[in-house]
């Protein structure tokens, strides 16, 4: 609430050409649009979580703030296609009032992995994240190696065969991913999934499972084609198994990389920078 009163102040006092929020933090907005031209403001909005939560209370909350923002007179940014057939659905939006950029990375690497066993994840150690499923599949692949990169190291009962690394800066994630050849992810939850793109961009085909609330990752990950999704982890370990074959792990190792080269974040401001100006221009 401090953040989102600081935020108010400087739109009152100000006058810019366009505003953009984040659809995260939610009050931040709501705080500020009675003072602003609403056909200049612009709402980024990574995932709809409506339902989400089983709490009553906490869901009507969150889907209160989230229909707000879904319905912003100047536009909605969607990250992926899923997200913006969700947010028309479940606010009832026109598609046309929303506009899909996805997001980017700044970093590829296309080295050849394909003599590896190292699986990795990248992500904080939150529940949606389900880290210990991956410990469950590295029980049943005691001859690969996971290495899992999060926030916060505290598990029990972890696989000799996985390593937890925490706190490690950017340049230190980029070697572990350049050292492995699998990115694998259990996540429940996803609403884009950078770390999955990132993983892409150095040729690691991606893994995950499905969920209802990670389906925006069918966009990044084309199951065959750069990666698989699964349904479970007997099909995880199936599918870790079919990359076993070389030939089948380079290319979908190619295909994983030439996908990431496409949304770097060069490729990306440019569709932003598009977009942006033609909103200023009032088109």
């Amino acid at each position: 609430m401090e953040y989102a009163s600081r935020v108010r102040r400087v739109v009152k006092e100000q006058r810019f050409d366009l505003y953009i929020f984040d659809q995260f933090p939610y009050f931040h907005y709501s705080k500020s649009i009675n003072y602003l031209p609403g056909d200049k403001v612009l709402v980024q909005m990574h995932e709809v979580l409506k339902n989400y939560y089983h709490n009553f209370l906490l869901n009507y909350t969150l889907s209160y703030y989230e229909g707000k923002m879904a319905r912003n007179r100047g536009g909605v940014i969607a990250t992926s296609n899923f997200n913006k057939r969700k947010i028309s659905s479940e606010y009832g939006i026109p598609g046309n009032g929303i506009e899909v950029i996805s997001n980017g990375i700044d970093f590829i690497d296309d080295s050849d992995k394909a003599d590896r066993k190292k699986i990795i994840f990248v992500g904080r150690n939150t529940s949606d994240k389900r880290i210990p499923v991956i410990f469950e599949i590295a029980r049943k692949m005691k001859e690969y190696d996971f290495t899992i990169v999060t926030d916060d190291g505290s598990f029990s009962n972890i696989p000799e065969n996985v390593a937890v690394r925490v706190g490690l800066s950017d340049d230190d994630i980029r070697k572990e991913y350049r050292s492995s050849s699998i990115f694998l992810t259990a996540s429940y939850r996803e609403g884009f999934s950078i770390a999955s793109l990132e993983a892409m961009g150095f040729s690691l085909p991606v893994l995950y499972i499905r969920s209802p609330f990670n389906m925006a990752m069918e966009e990044i990950v084309r199951d065959g084609y750069n990666g698989f999704s699964c349904t479970g982890i007997d099909d995880v370990v199936s599918k870790i198994r079919e990359m076993e074959d070389v030939r089948r792990y380079r290319e979908l190792s190619r295909n994983a990389y030439n996908f990431a080269r496409e949304r770097m974040w060069d490729n990306i401001a440019r569709q932003y920078e598009s977009y942006l100006i033609d909103k200023i221009e009032g088109k």
